[in-house]
Order: structure tokens, then sequence, then C-alpha cells
């Protein structure tokens, strides 16, 4: 029994452990939305918000200034910046998502997994291919 999940309900479901709720708006959307609100800099949790896109959007630079495959890509200007802190945040939920699950994940039983398919188990555990 194989389970397909769409690229964007995993995108989804990783922003969502890892409490991304911000994760369809850009970076500089989410820091020009603070400034258009005037937002009180002395509020811990939205100054949270932009002291961490502005590491995001810090972070990418940084990578694109330092990685010609990204430079090439994504070229040097704010627009390249904004897309790969959109790939920096994306890639963070998936960190985050991996790291809550993978030690549950890596203590399944096969034995356990063949019994719930019927005696067949399609999950790959590591041996390099699927069962028969």
């Amino acid at each position: 029994m194989t389970t397909n999940v769409d690229a964007n309900t995993l995108l989804n479901l990783q922003s969502s452990v890892a409490g991304d709720v911000t994760r369809t708006l850009s970076t500089v959307d989410i820091l020009a939305s603070l400034k258009a609100l005037d937002y009180d800099h002395k509020d811990e949790a939205i100054a949270a918000i932009a002291k961490n896109e502005k590491a995001y959007l810090s972070q990418a630079m940084n990578a694109i200034n330092q990685n010609a495959m990204l430079s090439l890509k994504f070229g040097n200007g704010l627009e390249g910046a904004m897309a790969v802190a959109g790939l920096l945040k994306q890639r963070n939920s998936q960190q985050i998502y991996e790291q809550a699950l993978d030690p549950y994940a890596s203590k399944v039983d096969s034995k356990e997994l063949a019994l719930l398919s019927g005696g067949k188990s399609s999950v790959n555990l590591g041996t390099g291919r699927d069962r028969d």
C-alpha cells in the first residue's frame, strides 16, 4: 500500500509542522506589510517575525554572493534574493518536519507494515528495493 502525497500538500504539511504560517508570502511582502502597518517595535511577537524574515533575506543574499550556481540561476538582485529566501524557508520547514518524524519512522518494524498491508509492504526501509 503506497501513499502518494502531492508536492503542495507536503509543503503545506511541512510548513504547518514548522509553524510557518506565512509560506505563501515572500519575505519582502511580509516586511513591507509590517512597515505599512507601522508596527510597534516593542511588540516582541511582531519584532520576532521581522527579525526572522530579515535573517532569511540576509542569508539568501549571502548564498547568492557566495554560490556561483545560485547567482547564475537567480541573479544578484533583490528578486533573486527573494526567491532564494523562499527556498530557505521551505528547506527549514522540511528539516523541522523531518526532525519531528524521523525518529519514529525509523523505529517502524517492517513486519508490522507487512501485516497492515495484507502481507505485502511497498515501503522501502533502506534496503534499496521495495518489498515484494
